[in-house]
């Protein structure tokens, strides 16, 4: 199986639950500057679970909805200074469950020409290759 590290242009394709997430933006303003772990995700909202003052035993958990907010995203991946890396991910373009979301992703990637495989087919000329089937 090939794992891929997650960068900018693919972090949508990965799973959420797990990374460390900070409200950037959002609708509602008491929402901008919270910063916890992803514990669930469902279609619309992120669930955070951010950390009730200094003691973690207080921690809580807050629903964030995805639309109309900007999220940054950091992963568990270092990048070459040995920090972590972190993205940010408009709310309104992950706006589907988290299954139908890496799929439909990974496929609008390959329709671009990137994602598994990375590379359209491209004739002398630079034009797309198209094969067509006559029946």
């Amino acid at each position: 199986m090939r794992t891929t590290m997650r960068t900018n242009d693919n972090i949508r394709m990965h799973e959420f639950i797990g990374l460390d997430a900070e409200v950037l933006q959002a609708t509602c303003p008491t929402l901008v500057g919270k910063k916890g772990c992803v514990v669930d995700e469902t279609r619309n909202t992120l669930r955070l679970r951010i950390a009730a003052g200094k003691d973690a035993g207080n921690a809580r958990e807050i629903i964030v909805p995805k639309l109309g907010t900007v999220f940054l995203l950091r992963t568990l991946d270092e990048d070459a200074a040995g920090g972590s890396v972190a993205t940010k991910v408009e709310g309104d373009g992950i706006i589907h469950r988290p299954e139908e979301r890496i799929k439909r992703v990974g496929i609008a990637a390959r329709k671009e020409g990137r994602g598994r495989g990375g590379r359209r087919a491209r004739g002398p000329d630079g034009n797309d290759v198209h094969q067509t089937t006559d029946r």
